[in-house]
């Protein structure tokens, strides 16, 4: 995890820390991935690799304009793992 400052307000959606910023690492054996990470420290997702930066900040640009409004789709397989 990168190191960075506090915040001294933390946005909240149904009392859960909203993602706090996406942090750049390098991914080996070359490339940089992606992790949506809260305000708390907590990594919320990891990125496939991207082969640059620029790749990378496309992908945060597509992810911050599709999120919000995205469905989710049930690809399990098990029954036991899908809940209501």
């Amino acid at each position: 995890m990168c190191s960075r400052a506090q915040k001294s307000t933390q946005p909240m959606v149904n009392g859960t820390p909203m993602p706090d910023q996406f942090e750049r690492e390098d991914a080996e054996p070359r490339g940089v991935r992606i992790n949506l990470v809260n305000s708390g420290g907590e990594t919320l997702a990891k990125s496939e690799v991207y082969e640059d930066l620029a790749t990378a900040g496309a992908a945060v640009r597509d992810i911050r304009e599709q999120a919000a409004t995205a469905h989710i789709m049930d690809c399990t397989t098990r029954s036991h793992s899908r809940q209501s």
